[in-house]
């Protein structure tokens, strides 16, 4: 056995070709293993995986992180906070808080149509409906957007944007889609930095 890689197989676990191919199966019991080898894979004994190569766990990710693995991971953290820090200060800019943009732009984004109802709103935006509900009203009163009864089944209110909803919903999309393309561009680059080994810039 000198020389040679061992695995050890307890129980019910077993290893695949690929790893056949590289290790000589021992033994399927631990008991018939020699005492000099069990001394040295004797920690799997209470594991449920039995896989031993020189005293280190086979199981474990051979794609082990590195310092620049933490340094794209951290850069990129700090994208998505700038960016989210942008789109609050935008909303606000024009008198809206951050809710308000979200609800404008979950009305305008509904897949098919301009509107959307208290229950569409309530998932895209993770709100109770109560919530929703009390978000449209103070929109209602900004004069942001209004509530139609659908003429094709009177049982439900759609939320439209007025026009001056819309104008605010523009400013602030044309804004919020420069910033988006400058974080496409900063995530290709963190990308790029994960695969190929380049230097983080923030």
């Amino acid at each position: 056995m000198a020389g040679e890689r061992v695995v050890i197989v307890s129980g019910k676990n077993a290893i695949d070709e690929e790893q056949a191919a590289n290790f000589r199966v021992v033994s399927t019991n631990l008991k018939d293993v020699p005492s000099s080898t069990f001394s040295r894979a004797r920690a799997i004994a209470a594991t449920p995986r039995a896989l031993v190569k020189e005293g280190h766990r086979l199981d474990q990710n051979p794609e082990a992180l590195t310092k620049r693995d933490f340094e794209v991971l951290a850069s990129f953290r700090k994208q998505l906070r700038a960016f989210l820090y942008f789109s609050e200060e935008e909303a606000r800019r024009q008198d809206l808080t951050p809710q308000q943009h979200q609800l404008l732009l979950a009305i305008q984004g509904t897949p098919g149509r301009a509107w959307a109802t208290v229950g569409e709103l309530s998932d895209f935006l993770q709100l109770k409906n109560h919530s929703v509900v009390g978000l449209i009203n103070r929109a209602e009163l900004m004069g942001l957007v209004q509530r139609q009864q659908s003429v094709q089944d009177h049982r439900v209110t759609e939320i439209h944007l007025t026009a001056h909803g819309r104008e605010v919903l523009d400013h602030l999309s044309l804004a919020h889609r420069r910033e988006l393309l400058a974080l496409s561009r900063a995530i290709q680059a963190l990308s790029g930095a994960l695969e190929g080994g380049a230097k983080v810039v923030d």
